[in-house]
């Protein structure tokens, strides 16, 4: 599996229904809309006609990336609603790229527990369990390369 497709399945079902919906209504309103002319005069340029299709694709590929914000903030622990409405509400996509910059590494998984953690922290908040190595002086955690702990200095 690619990494990109691992990352489209992330969008839920109702994001995906929703683009596709904006799609169709978005392509028919259009077509409807530019065939309401009275005669030839009135017709509307075919460069216009053709138009619609790639202005409700782009429409529907945002409404797609804020599904993805939406589940995506939801499985990193963020708080999700608001980080939808941010995506929904500022315009250009700015807020979408500000998902994209701010948002939080992925939870990792307690080796004891199961429950989800935030990475940097020494033991699991569901279970009390060590999750990574620990400093025996001052209990902090301690990376994997580290020789000596970075916040007290003792050899390890």
């Amino acid at each position: 599996m690619s990494r990109f497709r691992d990352e489209v399945r992330v969008i839920p079902r109702t994001g995906w229904g929703i683009a596709l919906g904006v799609f169709a209504l978005l392509v028919m309103g259009g077509a409807f809309f530019f065939s309401q002319s009275e005669g030839p005069r009135d017709a509307w340029p075919w460069w216009l006609v053709i138009s619609i299709a790639p202005f409700a694709a782009i429409f529907s590929i945002y409404v797609l990336l804020v599904g993805y914000v939406y589940a995506d903030a939801r499985r990193r622990g963020m708080r999700y609603g608001v980080w939808t409405l941010i995506a929904i509400f500022v315009p250009n996509g700015v807020g979408i790229i500000l998902y994209f910059l701010l948002r939080e590494p992925m939870l990792r998984v307690c080796p004891a527990c199961g429950g989800p953690y935030r990475s940097g922290l020494a033991y699991c908040p569901a279970c009390g369990n060590a999750v990574t190595r620990i400093c025996l002086q001052c209990k902090c955690p301690l990376e994997d390369s580290w020789k000596n702990c970075a916040h007290c200095g003792v050899l390890l």
